[in-house]
Parts: C-alpha cells; sequence; structure tokens
C-alpha cells in the first residue's frame, strides 16, 4: 500500500485571545491524473504556537481528512506525498468563515511538470530531521550554469570565504559528499566548484560519525561536519565539466580542466590544475582524518597514549596546506571511479598527485609579559617550501545478504618535501635596551607516508535490532628527515656589550614511525520496541620508534661528531582493551542515549642510549549522555555530554631537551598524571514554514580538571625553559557559542540574516615561580542581506563588529584587547548584451592596543567584468582585478602563555587577469 504522508504547518501570524467554536474544514487528497483517491496512512501535524488540530479521517473515504476547532488566524495547508508536486495553500479561519472545505485537492505527478503544468507553491526550503538540516535547492534560485557553491552561498547559516572553505553554523565543513559517497575524497572544493547547481535535488547538513557508530548508535566522538549533495534522478545520466584558463601580468596564472561522466551508478571524473593564484586542488583534511606525519610524540585517544605526528620538532616538514601565507604555486590533478553493481557490491576509489610550492616573508611582534619585567621581541622569518604529494584511497562493499555487509577501506599518502627557512630574532628589555638576537638557518628535506587499512563487518541477527559488528584497523605512520640546522646566538648585558653566545652548527636526522592494530567489536540487543543496549570491546596494540640523532660539525664541514644531549631513542608498545556499555531509548519525538566506557592500558618505553624506561598502567573512564527532541520535522534540539580522561603525550613525558631554538628549551616531565575533560554541548534547529525563517544555536563548554599546564623559567639574558606540570587548583574554560537566525521574505525575495559568535579560554601557566592567567576572548555579530533577481542584480552584504580580548594577568594594563570592525560584500549587476560587471572584497578595521600601537586597516576590492555567449549561456569570458587598492596584507594576532603576538605575513596581491571559461553539458539523458 502507498503510504501517505500529509503535514500541516500551521504557523499564526497573529494571535488572538478568542475560543473558536464549531470551526470544521475538511478535504479529500486525489490523483489528478486518475481521479484515484490517495489512501492516508499517517498524518503528521506540527502544531503552531498556541493551536492545536483535531485530526480525523474516514476509512470508507480514502484520502479523507477533517480537523476543527483551530483558534482564529492565517494558516498554510502544505501536502506532500512520494513522487508528486507539493501543494501550497493558505487560508483563513475567523468568525464569519467557519467552516472551511478544500473539496478535492489533486495532487499532480512530477513527472507531468515536462507537460506545459504550472505549479504556483512556495517549496519549503529547509527540513529538520534531528541532526540533519536538509536544503531543499529548488527553493533558491541560481544563474545558469551555477556551481554548488553558487547554491551554497544562498543557504542561511552557511558562509563560503573566497578559498572556498565552508563554515556551517559556526563549524569548518571538512568533508562534502555526492549521494552519500566521497567525491575526490578530501578535497571539498572538487564538489562545490565542479557539480552542477542545476543537478542538484537536495543538501543534507549533518555531523557525520563513523560508520561502525552510525550502525550500532554508539557515539565514539569521531564526528566530522559533513554536506552531502542529493542529486536529481534525471540528472544522473551524462557527461559535464569546465575548461578554465587565465593569464594576468607579474607572472600569475590559472588553468583547470575538469571532466565527469555519470551513468546510473558509475561516477567518472578527472582534473587538472596549474596555478599561482592562490587555487590548490590539494585537499585540505588529510592531516585530520589521518594524522600527520611530524616529530611530536603522544596523543589523546580514549585516554590511550600513542606516537603521532602532528606538529613541528628539530626539522621543518610541510604538509601542502595553503592558508594564504606565501606565494603558492601549484600543480595537481587527479582521478575518481565509483561504481555500485546490482545494488550490492560497491567500489569508490580516488587517485590524486600533486607539487606545490610556497615561499614568502613573516614578521612577528612578541610581548611576554614576566613578573616584574617585560621583553618585546622582533623576529622575521623567511621560507621556501616545496612538497610532491601522492594520494590512494578506496573503499569496497559487497552487501552479502539483507543481514550481513562487509566493507574494506584503504586510504595512503606519500609525501617528499624541501624546507630552507632562515630566523632573524631581536629581543629588547622594557626601557629599549638589547637582550638577545638570534640568527637561524635550517636546511632539510622529509620522506613521509601515511597508511590506513580498516576491515567492517556489519551483520543483523534474526531478532529485529540485534546486531554484531567488527571493525579491524591497521594504521602506520613513518617519516624520515634529515637537514642541517646552523645558529648564532648572542646575550647583552645592561650596559649594551655581548655577556655569552651560544653557537648551535648540527647535521640532524630523525626518524618516526607507528603501527597501531586495533580492533573493535559491538553488539546491540533490543530491551524493548522503544530501548535497546549496546555494549563494545576494544583491544589495540601501539608500537612506535622516534629516533633523534644529532652531529656537530668536526671543523671540517663534516658532521660526524655525535652529541649525546640532544639525541635519543625511544621505543614504545602499548596494550590497550577497552569495555563500553550504552543504553539506547527512542519514543515518540524523544531520543536518549547514555553509557561510559571503561579502560585499561599498560605502556613500556624505553630510552635506549641512556636504558631509562618508563612504565605506566592506568585506568580511565569515559562517560557518554546525549537527549534529543524533535518538536516537528523543523524543529529539534540535542543536548550532549562527553568526559574524557586525557593522557600526557610522550613528548611531555620524555626528557631529552629539543634545542630547535635554544632561545627557547623544552624538557619533559615523566612524574606527569593524567588530566581530565568534561563537555557539554548543545545544538537547536528550528525552520518556520510560512515565514521562511531559520534559527540556528549551538555552544559547547570544556572544563579540565587537574590541568597540565607549563611551568616556564626566564632568566636574565631571555633564555626561556618550559617543563609541563600539573595544576588541580584552577579549572582552565573553554567555550564556542554560535547562533544564526535568517529571515527570507518570499515577494521582495530578500533574505535577512543575524550571526552572532562568542569564543574564548582561560589558561594557567608559570612564569619564573608566578601563576599567570592567559585570557582568550572573540566577541564577533554581523548583520546579512541577500537578495538575489534572476537577469538583474544579486547582492550580498555583511557588516559587524568584534570585540577580542587578549590579555595576561602579568601586565594586565598592557593587555592587547581591541575592537574590530569588518564589512564584506558580493555584488552582481546583469546589464544588456550579456554582459555582468561583479565585484567582491572586504573593509577591515582593527584598532591599536596598549601592546601593539599602530591600528590595522586594510580595504580589499576585486573588481570584474564578464560576458557570456551562446543561447546557453556557457562561453565565458572574464576581466578580473585582484586586490585593486593593492591593501592585501596578511595580519593576525594572538595570545598563548602570556605571549602577546602580531604577525604579518607575505600573501597575493594585486594582479590583472583575462580568462576564459568553458562550461560543457549533457546531463539528463535517458538509461
Amino acid at each position: 500500500m502507498i503510504k501517505f504522508i500529509i503535514t500541516f504547518c500551521l504557523l499564526t501570524f497573529c494571535l488572538l485571545n478568542i475560543k473558536a467554536q464549531n470551526h470544521i474544514s475538511e478535504g479529500v487528497i486525489s490523483d489528478n491524473g486518475s481521479n484515484i483517491n490517495l489512501n492516508i496512512a499517517s498524518i503528521s501535524i506540527l502544531k503552531a504556537k498556541d493551536s492545536v488540530l483535531y485530526i480525523t479521517t474516514r476509512s470508507d473515504v480514502n484520502g479523507y481528512f477533517k480537523f476543527k476547532n483551530p483558534k482564529i488566524g492565517k494558516y498554510i495547508l502544505l501536502v506532500s506525498y512520494p513522487k508528486y508536486l507539493d501543494y501550497v495553500e493558505q487560508f483563513s479561519i475567523d468568525s464569519s468563515n467557519l467552516f472551511r472545505n478544500f473539496g478535492k485537492i489533486n495532487m499532480i505527478l512530477k513527472a507531468k511538470l515536462l507537460n506545459e503544468i504550472i505549479i504556483k507553491g512556495n517549496a519549503a526550503a529547509i527540513k529538520i530531521n534531528g541532526d540533519t538540516t536538509e536544503y531543499n535547492a529548488s527553493a533558491y534560485k541560481v544563474e545558469p550554469n551555477a556551481k554548488v557553491e553558487d547554491l551554497l552561498k544562498r543557504f542561511p547559516g552557511l558562509q563560503i570565504d573566497k578559498n572556498g572553505n565552508i563554515t556551517a553554523n559556526g563549524k569548518r565543513v571538512n568533508k562534502v559528499l555526492v549521494d552519500g559517497e566521497e567525491f575526490f575524497g578530501d578535497d571539498p572544493t572538487l564538489v562545490t566548484r565542479n557539480i552542477r547547481a542545476d543537478m542538484v535535488d537536495k543538501v543534507q547538513l549533518f555531523e557525520k560519525a563513523s560508520d561502525q557508530a552510525i550502525f550500532t548508535g554508539i557515539d565514539d566522538g569521531k564526528k566530522t561536519t559533513t554536506l552531502n549533495v542529493k542529486l536529481k534522478e534525471n540528472k544522473k545520466n551524462g557527461y559535464f565539466g569546465k575548461l578554465d584558463g587565465g593569464i594576468a601580468n607579474e607572472e600569475y596564472h590559472q588553468a583547470q580542466g575538469i571532466y565527469n561522466f555519470f551513468k546510473d551508478k558509475q561516477k567518472i571524473a578527472v582534473y587538472g590544475t596549474f596555478a599561482n593564484t592562490g587555487k590548490t586542488g590539494l585537499g585540505s583534511d588529510d592531516q585530520e582524518k589521518n594524522g600527520t606525519i611530524s616529530s611530536k610524540i603522544g596523543a589523546i585517544s580514549d585516554g590511550s597514549i600513542y606516537l603521532y605526528t602532528n606538529s613541528k620538532d628539530d626539522l621543518d616538514t610541510y604538509e601542502g596546506k595553503y592558508d594564504d601565507q606565501g606565494l603558492p604555486n601549484v600543480s595537481s590533478g587527479g582521478i575518481h571511479y565509483n561504481n555500485k553493481w546490482k545494488n550490492k557490491v560497491s567500489l569508490n576509489t580516488n587517485y590524486k598527485a600533486g607539487y606545490i610550492r610556497v615561499n614568502g616573508l613573516v614578521s612577528t611582534m612578541y610581548q611576554n609579559n614576566i613578573p616584574n619585567r617585560q621583553i618585546n621581541t622582533d623576529a622575521s622569518q623567511n621560507f621556501d617550501k616545496n612538497l610532491f604529494r601522492q594520494k590512494l584511497d578506496f573503499v569496497y562493499e559487497i552487501i552479502v545478504d539483507t543481514t550481513l555487509t562487509l566493507r574494506a577501506s584503504f586510504n595512503g599518502i606519500a609525501k617528499k618535501s624541501n624546507i630552507a627557512t632562515s630566523y632573524l630574532t631581536t629581543s629588547n628589555r622594557s626601557n629599549g635596551t638589547i637582550l638577545n638576537n638570534s640568527y637561524r638557518d635550517i636546511n632539510n628535506s622529509a620522506d613521509e607516508g601515511n597508511y590506513n587499512f580498516s576491515l567492517l563487518a556489519l551483520k543483523k541477527l534474526h531478532k529485529k535490532g540485534r546486531t554484531l559488528s567488527l571493525n579491524i584497523v591497521n594504521n602506520f605512520n613513518n617519516q624520515a628527515t634529515d637537514g642541517i640546522l646552523n645558529s648564532s646566538n648572542k646575550f647583552f648585558d645592561l650596559n649594551q656589550q655581548i655577556n655569552s653566545e651560544l653557537n648551535v652548527n648540527q647535521q640532524k636526522t630523525n626518524y618516526f614511525s607507528t603501527n597501531v592494530y586495533s580492533s573493535n567489536f559491538s553488539y546491540t540487543e533490543p530491551l524493548s520496541k522503544v530501548s535497546s543496549l549496546i555494549v563494545s570491546y576494544n583491544l589495540s596494540l601501539n608500537t612506535g620508534n622516534a629516533t633523534r640523532l644529532s652531529y656537530n660539525d668536526n671543523g671540517n664541514s663534516k658532521y660526524d661528531v655525535f652529541d649525546p644531549i640532544f639525541s635519543s631513542k625511544y621505543v614504545l608498545e602499548q596494550w590497550i582493551n577497552t569495555a563500553g556499555a550504552y543504553f539506547n531509548y527512542r519514543k515518540g519525538k524523544s531520543v536518549l542515549n547514555f553509557g561510559a566506557k571503561v579502560g585499561a592500558a599498560n605502556l613500556q618505553q624505553l630510552e635506549e642510549y641512556t636504558s631509562r624506561e618508563y612504565n605506566k598502567n592506568f585506568l580511565y573512564l569515559n562517560p557518554t549522555a546525549s537527549y534529543l527532541f524533535k518538536w516537528s520535522g523543523q524543529r529539534s534540539i540535542r543536548i550532549s555530554y562527553n568526559g574524557n580522561t586525557i593522557q600526557p603525550t610522550l613528548e611531555q613525558l620524555q626528557s631529552v631537551p629539543i634545542n630547535i631554538d635554544p632561545l627557547n628549551v623544552t624538557m619533559g616531565n615523566p612524574n606527569l598524571k593524567p588530566l581530565y575533560k568534561n563537555s557539554l554541548n548543545l545544538v537547536y534547529s528550528s525552520y518556520k514554514v510560512i515565514y521562511n525563517q531559520s534559527l540556528n544555536i549551538s555552544g559547547t563548554v570544556s572544563l579540565l580538571n587537574n590541568n597540565i599546564v607549563n611551568n616556564i623559567t626566564i632568566d636574565q639574558m631571555g633564555k626561556s625553559t618550559l617543563q609541563p606540570i600539573n595544576f588541580s587548583k584552577k579549572t582552565p574554560i573553554s567555550y564556542n557559542i554560535y547562533a544564526n537566525v535568517d529571515r527570507r521574505f518570499t515577494k521582495s525575495r530578500n533574505i535577512i540574516g543575524l550571526n552572532l559568535q562568542a569564543n574564548g579560554n582561560t589558561s594557567y601557566n608559570f612564569i619564573n615561580g608566578e601563576l599567570g592567567s592567559t585570557t582568550f576572548g572573540s566577541y564577533t555579530s554581523s548583520l546579512i542581506f541577500t537578495k538575489y533577481k534572476p537577469e538583474k542584480y544579486d547582492y550580498w552584504f555583511g557588516v559587524g563588529p568584534s570585540y577580542n580580548i587578549n590579555k595576561s594577568s602579568f601586565y594586565e594594563q598592557l593587555n592587547a584587547n581591541s575592537w574590530s570592525y569588518l564589512f564584506q560584500y558580493n555584488l552582481g549587476i546583469f546589464l544588456p548584451w550579456r554582459l555582468e560587471i561583479r565585484t567582491d572584497g572586504y573593509a577591515q578595521f582593527r584598532n591599536k592596543t596598549n601592546a601593539f600601537n599602530k591600528d590595522f586597516h586594510r580595504i580589499i576590492i576585486n573588481p570584474s567584468i564578464e560576458k557570456v555567449f551562446f543561447k546557453s549561456k556557457n562561453l565565458k569570458t572574464k576581466f578580473l582585478v585582484n586586490d585593486l587598492l593593492n591593501q592585501n596584507v596578511g595580519f593576525t594576532r594572538n595570545n598563548s602563555n602570556g605571549i602577546l603576538t602580531q604577525t604579518t605575513y607575505t600573501t597575493i596581491k594585486r594582479y590583472f587577469l583575462f580568462s576564459v571559461t568553458w562550461d560543457f553539458n549533457k546531463m539528463g539523458a535517458k538509461n
């Protein structure tokens, strides 16, 4: 039997305190083509404020509905049915109109829309289903040949910057799927700037959990903010793509080609990019997804410790990620293949390769606030980095039968990089006299690899809701670096005379590897129709090797004198056992989950050169709870709590110093104890159909107990030695709160939005034995105005102030608190002769502070003029001026460990570009 869902979205424009008596409305739902009444299987009713509808049906008349005693007011009736167009009608109930007979409501098949049938009505722009927000693409208009990115810019709560980075409700979107499948994996722009907007049916925004978590219902905390682009059924066959090429002054250039072939379940795509204008096409999610190779040891993972690689060490490494610092030159390309056979076997695979080179200059001012004194530092850094990266990944899935699914996946990354960096630093006392200066020069090469393999088995047992799942994972990382560190450091007394010198001239050869084997077993048992119990067990073995070798110059430019002080070799082996139990309850509009994991770990660490051993056994507890309540398909709230035991990293435990910067030496502390993190999260979403109004609120608050803080000792010459220690007398707090409200006006096509965001943290540290606190806070508001009028104009304006707090308790009067103001815009005007004038940019102002006595401001204007050709408008020429006023200067301010910093850096400035773009498209072909 065909199931029917009829949703009455009743939102009152103005509510009168009058009780309606004997008000009745009724009707019958019918297929316009066959004149057959459609069966009503279930009716879902969304209540308006202070309004309740009582729905009745008749078994002898299919499609019949009746509701009575609604309050006086204005309402909207929305009828939806699979494969039929939505029916929308506004109506009123008042004292002079006590009875409303809708008669027969004729539903029209979507297929008949092609037969010159005109349907008038407002499509529901947004639907909220628990944690998922679904945008209806047909409710938002874009230009011909527009891409998904142009569509996303019209969605409330989403922001896209000039590099294509997407922010949704204050969170960075790291993954964009196509019909639930990865498309080139780690680079969202290959979807958003490739897939055509007219191919899109729906776009879903949600927090994607791991495959095993989705199947079992266990929240393992591994979530990624994700967009899923669902294609129209008639847009899944054919081919499309584009060719784009441009030349500019100052040797700037860009060229890109993309070809896509879709046929039923099969998708093939290839691309190539060659540019030095900021287009990279390399992807930005690898290090977050797989772990990045570097030399620091230790990590947070369910209370355990293992070798990991996620930051700088003696020798630099480069991930190939361009963040506007420096001038890039990129060549990259890739191929994607995705297919499903008989809905039982599927394969999704990608191969990408790319080369990137970035060079530039970074200048930084530091204000180091120390009890009873202050150190001011000016530093500059010249860098030249290049990287060649290859990546291969695949997911192979077999649905053996309706109860068993097997999935094998692999992703591997291989990188070769070369880095040359020079540092020049001068520090002064608060009275302006010189304290020390330093010159460092580092040249090195690095070979890195990251390889992950997993096998997942999902089994449904005979009893409904009873499942088994097993996930086996192997992760292998390795990194080998080799290079020369050369530094000269001079220290000055109060009379400006050289007091001492410290010179380093060493060759450093480092090798790091990790091998992690993990198996996770989960079992779900239904306790009733609305509840279930989930138990899990995890066993993992982590092994690793971290070797740092330092060799001094023997005087003949040969580095063969071994330095044992700055050399070490750590070998790690760790067994971890974890058991968990979770309770799940689902009934009506509520979903409740709570449970905990208990773990035991045994760590054995050996430093081979000194024969020192560190053996640790520890227990940890990770409780979790969440509650989801859905008022309707357009309104929901979710509250969750997570507690995590966090062990110190091995770098914090080891005691071998690192002398990459002789002025800033780091020491370990083998007596460190674990800390505990408590996190509370809230997400509220609401969409009012009749007003086209959306509201999103999200927030996270975290507390750290028995925190690990830095104990810093700074001598009279400005040399700093840092060692981590436990500190339980203060509880650091961090928070991130975001709110967005958008109102869409149907007649005027205006969208007005308001964004509010607050984030900050308080941390503690000791400097020369005295406790200090560092406070950071950012409070931002922006008012957004958007309008689109086809073939006439479109605009997007955003304006708002921000207040930033950066201060240290040691010198509160010398803080870096400041106001800043930002105005952003994007404007397009359509002219005769198929011309379009477009400009985008921003104006930014940040005032001076007690710590930094200069204002910062810049105005960025990027105007262009475009002309399209042919009836399909698929050939476009464009003349663009990037940074018309030549004011683009990289700029940041930060506060860490009581050190206030202000940084400026080289970035892409003004150039003039002429480009030609050809979009080709032949989608919608019959199977």
